[in-house]
């Protein structure tokens, strides 16, 4: 895809550890799998233009300490860093069912 589109592909620098020689070192499983480049690394609040548009990055850990989500305008595009926080709730509330 990024050959196709050009796209740049971005991850955060605290996933830097993560990615070693092209390949993920997290889980075994996944060992063998190919990685692209990474062309750009972000922080939490580092602004990327793109077009007009100013995407904030916001740091969002949750899978791998270098989980983000980012700020466009008014809207946050948050991948499944939400899904946490809602498993996180479902499980509080059973808990507080049960005693």
């Amino acid at each position: 895809m990024k050959d196709e589109t050009g796209a740049l592909v971005v991850a955060h620098e605290k996933d830097s550890y993560l990615i070693n020689g092209g390949t993920i070192e997290l889980i075994p499983i996944y060992s063998n799998m190919k990685l692209f480049d990474v062309d750009l690394y972000v922080k939490h609040k580092d602004i990327l233009k793109v077009g007009d548009l100013e995407l904030k990055i916001l740091e969002t850990p949750g899978h791998t300490p270098g989980g983000i989500s980012v700020l466009v305008n008014d809207s946050v595009f948050t991948g499944d860093a939400l899904l946490g926080v809602l498993l996180e709730e479902l499980i509080f509330q059973r808990e507080i069912e049960r005693s």
